[in-house]
């Protein structure tokens, strides 16, 4: 695969990505142009979720995707690329007639770090089940300048813990106050 696949993956479904034989099963889901979700009995959208691993990271970093179209070409920060509907039948913003073409990752300033963990239910390759990026600008050692933490496969969208950033931003980090970013992060 490419960076430019990795950010245009389609949404995972325990569900949906199973074969024929035992899809027919069910009822379709409306991935598969039924009207249930199977992970989510009652819901009236598709839970399926964004599987990236790369995504995340290229979010926490403040990456920013060129698109182009037979009409005009565009930048926009790779958050904006993800739908916000919460529907994991379209997961991301690219049109028909686009394609991506380009991903900008700005230079980190001087005294940053980031990390990304992944859950997942093999060590090797394989989707994660959850997963965060963060990265964090620090000012004098240990005090927070800027920080952005980004969550992935809970969702069809990543998601910024932006309540867990700003308990962080302008703060010395110590383990009380990364304690409770983390309480933030997972509300």
């Amino acid at each position: 695969g490419t960076i430019g696949g990795n950010i245009c993956l389609d949404s995972r479904c325990l569900y949906f990505n199973q074969s024929h034989h035992w899809k027919k099963s069910f009822p379709l889901c409306f991935k598969a142009g039924g009207n249930v979700c199977h992970v989510a009995k009652r819901g009236d959208i598709c839970f399926a979720v964004c599987s990236s691993d790369t995504v995340p990271v290229l979010i926490a970093l403040g990456a920013k995707v060129s698109i182009v179209s037979p009409e005009a070409r565009k930048t926009i920060p790779l958050e904006e690329f993800y739908s916000k509907n919460g529907d994991g039948r379209n997961i991301n913003t690219l049109g028909v007639d686009e394609i991506v073409t380009q991903i900008e990752i700005p230079l980190l300033p001087a005294n940053s770090g980031g990390v990304y963990l992944k859950l997942s239910q093999r060590k090797a390759f394989d989707f994660p089940i959850a997963g965060v990026a963060a990265v964090i600008e620090l000012k004098r050692n240990k005090l927070c300048q800027d920080v952005r933490i980004v969550i992935g496969a809970v969702s069809s969208n990543p998601i910024r813990a932006r309540e867990a950033e700003e308990v962080l931003r302008g703060k010395e980090i110590g383990e009380k106050l990364v304690q409770q970013a983390c309480e933030l992060a997972l509300v």
